[in-house]
Formats: structure tokens, sequence, C-alpha cells
């Protein structure tokens, strides 16, 4: 028993040790052209890239001075479409399925480990080394930089880790007014609740004071037939 919880303890730790600060890289391929959607950072498991050789195409994180700080290898994935009916392989007598064009649209977000100093994102080609696009991370809206960058859209709902909501914000000033009319429902439920329970009693009492007079009526009859 206890060796099961120490492996699963070194499992949970191994797990929260794999958990990194991310660059969250979100590519379009489209029209025979890549393009950078958006940019941000984020915690969690880096996206697993191809081994050297593998990937046709490379994300390169870049500083300042164009010096590479990390690469990814990726290929676009082959969609096929769907058979057509009316193509058939005239040995099998399958219906034959023809795969997209090149140009077919493509999106993904990979997550690359986050380096300090990064700041060009650029796409390039594995074999030729030929640049397709690169980009200057700080045109982008970087949720997770700390920054709460208002002018480019950034609020505590788009992004609360950068804009955080101060207690003045969190707590504003108590207005009855407000109160009652976003809480009516609820306060003329209690309220018919009261009254209802008001009411009960009110019954209640009544009904006792009617049997206590009764038996009282009763009571002296009964003394009134003894004395004579």
């Amino acid at each position: 028993m206890i060796l099961i919880v120490n492996i699963i303890f070194i499992l949970a730790q191994e797990n929260k040790a794999n958990v990194q600060e991310l660059l969250g890289v979100e590519v379009i391929y489209e029209n025979d052209a890549f393009s950078v959607e958006n940019i941000f950072i984020d915690f969690g498991y880096a996206s697993e890239s191809l081994n050297v050789g593998e990937g046709d195409f490379i994300i390169k994180e870049l500083d300042a001075n164009n010096n590479v700080l990390n690469n990814f290898y990726f290929n676009i994935p082959v969609i096929l479409s769907e058979a057509d009916p009316s193509w058939f392989d005239p040995e099998t007598g399958e219906q034959i399925i023809i795969p997209e064009a090149p140009g077919v649209n493509f999106q993904e977000v990979y997550y690359l480990p986050y380096v300090e100093g990064i700041r060009f994102v650029g796409i390039y080609e594995s074999a030729s080394g030929s640049e397709l696009v690169k980009v200057d991370i700080s045109d982008y809206v970087l949720c997770g930089d700390g920054n709460c960058q208002t002018d480019a859209g950034e609020d505590n709902i788009i992004c609360p880790r950068d804009c955080e909501i101060s207690p003045e914000e969190e707590r504003p000033p108590f207005n009855l007014k407000s109160w009652i009319l976003n809480n009516k429902t609820y306060i003329l439920i209690i309220l018919g609740g009261v009254l209802l329970l008001i009411l009960l009693i009110l019954i209640f009492i009544l009904i006792f004071k009617k049997r206590k007079a009764k038996k009282l009526l009763v009571e002296s009859s009964v003394k009134q037939q003894d004395n004579l």
C-alpha cells in the first residue's frame, strides 16, 4: 500500500514538473501561404515536435538579433475528401477517395516552450530553410505577459491574468434599490412565506381561543346544572 502511494506521488510530481510556461502560436495555412493569426502566453504541456528531418516546416523562436532560441518541426496534415460515389476502382469496385489540393485550409495552435528574450516567431521550410513568414510578437496581444494592454483590447474579462480586478472594482458600493430589483423574485417568495406563516399562526390562535371559549361555556353549563 505504501509503495502504491509513493508511485502515485512520484507520477504526480513528474506531471507537475512537465507543466511549463508556453508560447501559443496559432498558425493558418491558406491559399498556399502561411500566416500567424495570434500569439499568447499560457501554462501547460508543450506540443510534441517532430524529429529533425521528419517535419516539412519549422517554427522558430528568435531573439532581437535573429538568433534561434527554439525549433519546432511540424507537417500540414493530409486531409482526404469523402469518397465520390461516381468514381470506382475498376479492379476492386471500391469508391475512390481523392486527396484535397495542397492549398487546403489548415489552422492549428502549437504550444512551444516560452524562452526568455524571444522577439520574433518565424515559419520556415525545413529542407531549404526559406523564410515563409516572420512576425514580431510585440505586435500581438500577449495575454499572460503581465501587462494589461487596454489599448489592444485586453481587459479583466478577456485576459484576467494581466488585468486583475482591483478590490474597488470587485466590491462596488452597496445599492439597496439595485439589490431589491435584482432579487425581487426571491424577496417576494420570502415575503409570501412570512405572510403565510403569520396567517397560519393567526388561524391557530383563533381556533385555540374558540375551543377555550367553548370549553369554558361547557364547564359553566355543568356547574349550573350541579347547582340546580
